[in-house]
């Protein structure tokens, strides 16, 4: 249980974001979906207790007991999407979903969790030898076969976001520009080869980011239709529902990749600059635990949240006015998705868990 003395250290002002987060996204969830018959809005609501309940698990036990079965966890999550592959329930062509009666789930997303405690369980572990590359194999042969097996299902931006994600808790722990040097450089060098092994509608998505007008009707349309929809929300926007590209359903997805433009089109650029400003309040919390942290366990753990919200959210805004090529990565608590939402809200239960035990592990 918790100490009455951690909740001292409980930064406040970090979990009411989330929350207030999660209830924007739940807001215009239900503004994107409001023709729809099935009612988005209250699923999210739903997800949204499971997430709160996954953060006050997340709090209540110590963040080093909760790493010392890393290895454990990490071995249910690679079964977990191997079964996937052999079971899992398939849309639009993915095969990501595994079923449990009256709801479904992403192993992909749990794996998001467990690479974080996985690698910051490694390297903490491994922090005193010398050689530094020979590390950098061992994380590499580490990731690889849930990378790849993420990659399989279809899902490419959950896997490049991983990819991201290590890179940034690698060298934070390693500090070897030069090996980090070496590896970005060998995966840029195999770009070329990869492109291949690609899915067609993926190799569209990769063209139709260099120009859109290559195929305006086809990939090209949801990145020509989210642009129209935030060019025209204009300062202040048309008003909570009454976005006319969202609710005539030109943007596809708008409830889930496209809901950046959702809210750009309702709220205007206030409502899109208030949003980020909301982001920028989570990272000012999270970046000021990493100098108050006094353990390598606890911020290396930091560090891979931090890298995981920031790449979603880079990303996903970028897909949304044209910058980034179309990945399916969900923006943090707007999205629709509750394995999505679970993960990250038991996340950030995790960053609020070692900024309490800070000063005790």
């Amino acid at each position: 249980m918790i100490d009455r003395r951690l909740l001292e250290n409980f930064d406040f002002i970090l979990f009411f974001t989330t929350i207030v987060l999660c209830l924007i996204g739940i807001i215009f969830i239900k503004s994107a979906t409001n023709a729809l018959e099935i009612d988005y809005a209250k699923r999210q609501l739903l997800y949204f207790s499971l997430g709160l309940v996954g953060l006050i698990i997340a709090v209540t036990f110590n963040y080093s007991k909760i790493a010392k079965h890393t290895i454990a966890i990490y071995a249910v999550s690679v079964l977990l999407l191997i079964v996937v592959l052999l079971i899992g329930k398939g849309i639009g062509g993915a095969r990501r979903w595994l079923s449990l009666g009256i709801v479904s789930f992403q192993p992909s997303e749990l794996f998001k969790i467990t690479s974080i405690l996985m690698i910051a369980y490694y390297l903490n572990k491994v922090s005193k030898e010398a050689n530094k590359f020979k590390i950098l194999i061992c994380v590499f042969l580490i990731v690889i076969l849930p990378v790849l097996l993420i990659i399989i299902q279809p899902d490419l931006g959950t896997a490049i976001s991983l990819i991201f994600v290590i890179f940034a808790v690698v060298f934070v722990s390693n500090g070897d520009i030069r090996s980090m040097l070496i590896v970005v450089g060998i995966s840029l060098a195999s770009c070329p080869f990869l492109w291949k092994f690609l899915k067609t509608y993926q190799k569209k998505r990769l063209l139709v980011f260099i120009n859109p007008d290559v195929d305006p009707l086809g990939a090209g349309y949801a990145i020509i239709q989210s642009k129209i929809a935030i060019g025209a929300g204009g300062l202040f926007g048309y008003g909570w529902k009454r976005g006319y590209q969202t609710h005539l359903n030109f943007i596809p997805e708008h409830h889930t990749d496209f809901i950046f433009s959702t809210v750009a089109e309702e709220w205007g650029f206030i409502g899109a600059c208030v949003l980020l400003l909301l982001y920028a309040i989570l990272f000012w919390r999270m970046f000021s635990l990493v100098s108050l942290v006094r353990d390598k366990l606890g911020l290396l753990i930091i560090v891979g949240v931090i890298s995981l919200f920031a790449v979603h959210i880079f990303i996903n805004i970028g897909m949304a006015i044209g910058i980034m090529p179309i990945t399916g990565l969900t923006l943090p608590f707007l999205s629709y998705g509750g394995s999505s939402l679970v993960a990250n809200m038991f996340l950030v239960g995790l960053v609020l868990n070692i900024g309490m035990r800070r000063f005790r592990v």
